[in-house]
């Protein structure tokens, strides 16, 4: 107990001092959007994980324009930030999760996954290394989020109950990481890049989604916004295919490059962050998709399965 109240006190703390100066808010090629500033009509929102990385590329390279596509791109901390801006009517697209689309849905947001994104999420710890080291131990997460799910998933995948640890709900990605540095004995669940800095820093990888094949990461755009702009939905998926050819593409030293340049990353990481190679546009998958509603329902963040045929996209040509 004594455990969780200082890192409680920590977030407090933290929430007036971490630097996040290492993920800048893009907005209309990299001109920084204030919070007090109102956002432009047809905004996109990301978070800074790798899963956005072929959208971000594509944007920063106008390669959106000229396909006659135009939006906004903006950089959040946390989920928590960008849903309620999407909530507001703030955002017409995101980098999300299915967790994320039943919740919109909850708060009558039909929400349309346009495609699923490669995303790797990992449990790392300071103090534990075995299943047998997990029992009482603080793992930092996020309540109610794909990162909530994982952890569970994880849990299954040790047959282990959620009584068996302490949750310590910590939105911010940012955060949850300065915390894990912290060298409090605990634990976090990271996307990447995050993932390979708290690696860097010393912290063990436990397990990640790759190793139990968990994917229930997308990109999706309103429903309504999908209903009467299919030709921009169409050109989405066409540009982040090309973003995520030339990506692919590029030799290691190319792609390092480009990820530090985009996310203004520290020097210090080169050679610390895995290549990541990314799958090209592929819809829902229906199984992952009705797990994950139905850990949505148990969770009590939906009542019921939202319609599949309204979740899940499929292109008019």
């Amino acid at each position: 107990m004594k455990k969780i109240l200082l890192l409680l006190s920590l977030i407090l703390i933290l929430s007036g001092c971490v630097n996040t100066a290492n993920f800048t808010t893009y907005l209309n090629s990299n001109d920084i959007l204030t919070n007090t500033e109102k956002l432009p009509t047809n905004t996109v929102g990301l978070i800074p994980s790798l899963s956005g990385f072929p959208i971000l590329y594509a944007h920063n390279n106008n390669m959106f324009k000229e396909k006659g596509f135009y939006f906004d791109l903006v950089m959040y901390k946390s989920s928590d930030e960008r849903d309620e801006d999407y909530l507001n009517n703030e955002l017409i697209g995101l980098t999300t999760d299915l967790i994320a689309v039943a919740s919109y849905y909850s708060a009558g947001v039909p929400t349309t996954t346009i495609t699923s994104t490669k995303e790797t999420l990992g449990l790392v710890s300071s103090t534990f290394s075995t299943k047998s080291d997990f029992k009482n131990s603080d793992i930092l997460y996020s309540k109610n989020t794909v990162i909530d799910y994982t952890l569970d998933q994880f849990l299954e995948n040790y047959r282990l109950e959620n009584s068996y640890i302490n949750k310590i709900d910590v939105p911010s990605i940012p955060k949850r990481l300065q915390l894990l540095n912290y060298n409090h004995p605990t634990s976090a669940i990271l996307p990447e890049p995050f993932l390979s800095m708290a690696i860097k820093e010393g912290h063990k990888l436990i397990i990640t989604s790759d190793d139990i094949n968990s994917s229930i990461v997308s990109f999706s755009f309103r429903k309504d916004f999908v209903d009467s702009n299919s030709k921009e939905v169409d050109i989405f998926l066409d540009v982040y295919n090309e973003a995520i050819t030339i990506l692919n593409n590029m030799t290691d030293s190319q792609f390092e490059d480009t990820l530090f340049e985009s996310y203004n990353l520290d020097d210090s990481l080169r050679g610390h962050i895995d290549r990541f190679v990314f799958q090209e546009s592929s819809p829902l998958n229906i199984v992952e998709g009705i797990n994950a509603m139905q850990w949505a329902i148990d969770a009590d963040i939906i009542d019921a399965f939202p319609p599949l045929d309204s979740i899940v996209y499929i292109p008019k040509k």
